[in-house]
């Protein structure tokens, strides 16, 4: 059997009887798609798989947060990208123990191939070396462990609230293109140095904001209800395009920003690692402490 091409179809094959012409649904809503009289900011979209891939292709690079990012061809061109860095959310499929193990490695091969950001590795573990944990700076496991965790493309999003049978979810679905625009001729590796490591958003003159940092960088993005997954493309869906509203995209990448302190390496997920010894030994930028929680509510 020959394999299915994505495209959007199935519920948007259905035929409409529209002003005696007779066309499905995909094909009227792209007809009235070039009407000159619709808003270009943002620009709403319903065949939502053509509208992403053809936006991937334009950027350098992408970050985000996606509920579901599995379906094949947008995973092949992620992984032709320059870099991208996705929070997704943890499913049980993931786990060594998974009932879909083919779906597992397929998903594990594609993540593999995607590239983190660039030259970040050695000063993430140079800082976390340096941040009160001198007595790992020998362990040669620790030090080939964090060079995994830093270089992976995708964390994975799992918390189980206490008292709770079914884990939180990362139910998000957004991406910000980054493109490479900066007049004063800075690279690009260190913009992505500081958006890797939020912490250090600083320059040779002290302290800088994300919203001046993405500033030198040209940024859009993709917001919606549509999944990156194999049958999505089948539903009836929408999203919404942004190509000019910078402060959008500034809030969008606060909110990934977040969402990665929350997570771990698909790997050390992959692997069925335990989570809360990731965030209480590694990545200590969360903690999970259900009595502040409790404190809070």
């Amino acid at each position: 059997m020959a394999a299915r091409t994505p495209r959007t179809g199935g519920a948007n094959d259905g035929v409409i009887n529209y002003n005696q012409e007779r066309l499905t649904r995909v094909q009227l809503y792209q007809r009235d798609l070039h009407d000159p009289g619709r808003s270009l900011e943002p620009q709403l979209r319903f065949d939502c798989y053509e509208a992403i891939t053809e936006w991937l292709d334009e950027q350098d690079g992408v970050i985000g947060c996606q509920y579901h990012l599995w379906e094949q061809q947008i995973l092949d061109r992620l992984g032709r990208l320059q870099f991208c860095n996705f929070v997704v959310n943890g499913e049980d499929w993931m786990k060594p123990d998974s009932k879909d193990p083919d779906k597992r490695n397929r998903v594990l091969l594609a993540y593999s191939a995607m590239k983190a950001f660039p030259n970040a590795i050695d000063e993430f573990i140079g800082e976390f070396l340096d941040a009160g944990n001198p007595e790992l700076a020998d362990n040669e496991a620790i030090h080939q462990f964090l060079l995994e965790c830093i270089k992976s493309p995708v964390y994975v999003f799992y918390y189980l609230p206490a008292g709770l049978r079914y884990p939180a979810l990362m139910h998000h679905k957004f991406m910000i293109g980054i493109k490479h625009n900066d007049p004063n001729g800075l690279p690009l590796n260190d913009h992505l140095l500081r958006l890797s490591n939020p912490s250090q958003i600083a320059d040779a003159n002290g302290r800088r904001s994300i919203s001046e940092l993405v500033d030198r960088l040209e940024l859009s993005a993709i917001y919606g209800s549509f999944n990156l997954a194999p049958s999505a493309s089948q539903n009836l869906e929408s999203i919404l395009v942004f190509r000019q509203n910078r402060q959008l995209c500034t809030e969008l990448i606060r909110e990934w920003m977040r969402a990665r302190a929350q997570s771990v390496p698909y790997g050390y997920f992959f692997e069925g690692s335990d989570v809360d010894w990731y965030h209480a030994n590694v990545d200590q930028t969360i903690v999970w402490d259900q009595e502040v929680i409790n404190e809070q509510q």
